[in-house]
């Protein structure tokens, strides 16, 4: 499935930055474990009950064990980002349910570091969790059984000794197959977390360390104007409704697009712009194309090409750190082929810088705040950076 190839891609990507930093300099490496309890929304009969169990879904709990590095003092990345961690981590998953949902694993890349130091000991931070979770059971609301794991956390950090440090905080986090297959109801949890990490060379670290530029990267680096060229693409599966019934469409549609992005370097931290996006979606127009509905299943014909494009306007904040930048937009359909593509739309991507210019997109995309519509995969090249 996607999402395990894209997670090996990932993986081995920051295996290989961690091998390329230790032979540059001496890599500070950590190992933590944390305990998440969390409680699931109740958004669909399914948690509440309507299951093969016949009882609701209300919580879940996981343990994460996690390995990580961070840049050392000295190199460019280290002086920029000296708070930053990043790696690879596991949970097992506990619905409390295994006969309705399994029992989930996820395996993901993560990343974080501090917001705010309130002296040497205590820091506000954050962490940022995205893979694939293995071992679900398919039903009504998950169509497979591999799924999207999206987490994001904030945490007070207490350091009593430069070798540890112990975190409590909250997070949320969120279940999908990215509408590659229906159904795709998704599942969203808040959560709370307490967690222990042992840092291995905390020597390397000065406990007053902060972000260093040298006066020529100050000036290379912020002010630039760069802009990123996207091209992308995805699987998508469809279910619709008309208020009666609900119906999931018959085969699966690609989704291909563009997106032209010119971004401001505002900051070492955050990037600002505009997108120009463009998109072909072979399930765009499909409703008023039916020819047959049969057990829930709605067959339909292929729309003209023309009704199934669209483009749109997107504001976009690019929060960046090392060799990761988390890239969030909203934005208005300007043209559009058909009635069902009009409208606000938001996404999120996650860019895996490959080279300087070169950067591994994934992304999904949403109708308004909240309704799925499908992953963005693919690569992009940033001009100008």
């Amino acid at each position: 499935m996607n999402f395990k190839r894209l997670l090996l891609c990932l993986a081995v990507l920051l295996l290989h930055q961690a091998s390329y930093a230790q032979q540059k300099s001496s890599v500070v490496h950590r190992a933590g474990v944390s305990v998440r309890p969390a409680w699931n929304q109740q958004l669909w009969d399914f948690y509440r009950g309507d299951n093969p169990s016949g009882q609701p879904v209300r919580t879940n709990s996981s343990v994460h064990l996690q390995y990580s590095f961070m840049f050392p003092e000295g190199t460019i990345l280290g002086d920029m980002y000296p708070s930053a961690y990043q790696g690879i981590g596991l949970a097992p998953y506990s619905f409390f349910n295994y006969e309705s949902i399994g029992f989930p694993v996820a395996l993901y890349v993560f990343q974080g570091g501090s917001l705010l130091r309130f002296g040497n000991r205590l820091s506000l931070d954050y962490e940022w969790n995205f893979g694939a979770s293995f071992g679900w059971k398919t039903n009504s609301v998950t169509g497979t059984s591999v799924n999207a794991f999206i987490d994001a956390g904030l945490m007070l950090t207490w350091r009593p000794v430069r070798q540890w440090s112990f975190s409590a905080g909250a997070d949320v986090f969120h279940f999908s197959n990215g509408s590659v297959k229906q159904p795709n109801a998704g599942l969203n949890c808040l959560g709370t977390r307490i967690s222990a990490t042992r840092v291995f060379g905390a020597d390397r670290i000065p406990e007053n360390r902060r972000p260093f530029l040298r006066n020529w990267e100050q000036r290379s680096f912020v002010g630039n104007l760069d802009l990123d060229v996207v091209l992308f693409g995805a699987p998508k599966q469809v279910c619709m409704g008309d208020g009666n019934n609900t119906y999931v469409f018959q085969g699966t549609y690609a989704v291909a697009g563009f997106s032209l992005n010119p971004m401001y370097q505002a900051s070492r931290l955050v990037r600002l712009g505009v997108s120009y996006d463009f998109q072909y979606d072979g399930a765009a127009n499909l409703w008023d194309y039916i020819y047959r509905v049969e057990d829930g299943v709605a067959y339909a014909s292929d729309p003209p090409r023309g009704t199934q494009v669209s483009a749109g306007l997107s504001l976009r904040t690019e929060f960046v750190m090392p060799v990761f930048s988390i890239n969030i937009g909203a934005g208005y359909k300007v043209m559009t082929g058909s009635e069902d593509q009009k409208g606000a739309y938001m996404l999120i991507a996650l860019k895996t810088w490959l080279t300087d210019n070169l950067f591994l997109h994934t992304g999904y995309m949403f109708r308004g705040l909240y309704s799925p519509e499908h992953l963005m995969l693919g690569l992009g090249w940033s001009f100008g950076r």
